[in-house]
């Protein structure tokens, strides 16, 4: 029979266990349950409509005499960004259309400014016009009560048209707007309701904006990482982002010159940062064996690491599988219009 003392420590212990398992579970019930692929583009469609439609009308500049129109080519842009338009939707035209009409109607909305610079802007304009122009809406974006998510975009869209501007110089201003929208992608990023594909592309649009700066290249995904894998541990996304990172940090350790001209120092980071980026694709791939863009940065690992032909055709085979147009190699960002491109997946 045990003792008292002895029942009193099983007891103890039961309860200790049990208060663990009851805050285990409710941690868990804390995080929502991802959305099955067919929902994640309505669930993405509802965060842009209340991120857009709903900060618009909280946002101090609605008025009858532009509401309609100025919620039509939100609505829109939300349809678009969420990937729900249909296959012939014109989004961009009735984006830039119902701009025009709430422009002309007198609007003032740093959204409606920043999307009638996007879509509606005459393309015979100077490129300077247009970095102007994205300047403004990006500096009263910042003042506005708009969610992090917009005012990140339309900071990094006028960092994009300064630089296209300044052509090889990069002046102090683009420094600045870059400083802008990686501080506002911090912000949203650290929020676990952020839909996953949002988290996506503004993090490789980030990446394409300072990616021939190596030190804000990893300063920028330094203040990521942390929200990243804490708020997504089981996104491929995550796992992408991670091996993008150190494929470019393991590069910036060789240098660009010839092997014999690379110090042993070089090797050996060169060597470790594609071993982890290696390890970061592979989780990717295993929870995502339907993305082009792993089998594509596996390649780019293989280029580094060269065990052999039979890797590098086994990746190129996976990425043209899944994407038989895939040019990612030669995706760096350069020769961009005066006006940014207008496709889905940069707006």
């Amino acid at each position: 029979m045990n003792s008292p003392r002895l029942s009193r420590r099983i007891t103890a212990s039961f309860v200790v266990c049990f208060l663990l398992f009851l805050s285990a579970a409710c941690n868990k019930a804390k995080t929502p349950p991802s959305s099955s692929p067919k929902q994640m583009p309505q669930d993405r469609f509802t965060w842009n409509i209340k991120t857009l439609v709903e900060s618009y009308e909280k946002a101090g500049h609605a008025n009858r005499a532009w509401d309609e129109p100025a919620k039509r080519a939100l609505t829109e842009f939300a349809r678009a960004r969420s990937r729900v338009t249909e296959t012939n939707e014109p989004w961009g035209q009735i984006i830039a259309t119902n701009c025009d009409l709430a422009v002309e109607a007198g609007c003032n909305d740093p959204m409606i400014a920043y999307l009638h610079t996007r879509f509606s802007l005459d393309q015979t304009n100077s490129s300077k016009v247009f970095a102007d122009a994205f300047c403004k809406a990006a500096q009263e974006m910042q003042q506005s009560s708009y969610p992090s998510i917009r005012k990140f975009y339309a900071t990094l869209r006028a960092a994009e048209q300064l630089k296209f501007v300044a052509g090889t110089n990069t002046p102090t201003e683009v420094h600045h707007f870059r400083h802008l929208a990686a501080t506002q992608l911090a912000v949203f990023i650290a929020d676990r309701s952020t839909p996953v594909g949002e988290v996506d592309d503004a993090c490789q649009d980030m990446f394409k904006l300072v990616e021939r700066n190596n030190r804000q290249f990893e300063e920028f995904y330094r203040s990521i990482e942390k929200p990243l894998f804490q708020n997504w541990p089981k996104e491929s996304v995550s796992w992408l982002l991670k091996g993008q990172f150190y494929i470019k940090y393991a590069w910036a350790a060789r240098g660009g010159g010839y092997a014999n001209t690379v110090s042993q120092e070089g090797w050996r980071l060169f060597s470790e940062r594609l071993a982890a980026a290696e390890t970061a694709l592979a989780q990717a791939w295993e929870l995502n064996p339907k993305d082009p863009r792993t089998a594509v940065k596996m390649m780019w690992v293989e280029l580094g690491q060269g065990r052999g032909r039979s890797r590098m055709e086994l990746w190129f085979r996976r990425a043209m599988e899944l994407d038989p147009n895939s040019y990612d190699w030669n995706q760096s960002g350069t020769g961009r219009s005066k006006k940014c491109l207008n496709s889905a997946a940069n707006v």
